[in-house]
């Protein structure tokens, strides 16, 4: 039996909203774009995605789905050839790109 993963909804994008201010995308390219990877498997977009900056960011976004039991994928650049950052229950994902520009 597998846990029954929750959706992301209007409140919860507004937390996040909360947290990242306008860096969160709900466009269908950005959210395909986050639901693939370099490999055969079928893009399966995430709900959400978040783009934080600092690792306080990354705490409360990640604090705040498990609290509320929606999945979250960290993601890099998307070259995995494993289909591990497929979103199969959605959720949200939160992507490495501007926090790695931010530390470097």
């Amino acid at each position: 039996m597998t846990a029954k993963a929750a959706r992301v909804n209007d409140d919860l994008i507004e937390a996040l909203r909360g947290i990242v201010g306008d860096r969160l995308s709900l466009a269908q390219a950005v959210r395909e774009q986050h639901g693939r990877d370099e490999s055969y498997h079928q893009a399966f977009p995430p709900d959400v995605v978040v783009y934080p900056v600092t690792t306080k960011e990354v705490s409360e976004i990640v604090k705040l789905c498990a609290a509320r039991d929606v999945p979250i994928i960290p993601f890099g650049a998307g070259t995995s050839l494993e289909g591990h950052v497929a979103a199969l229950n959605g959720g949200t994902v939160w992507t490495n790109q501007i926090v790695y520009r931010s530390i470097w």
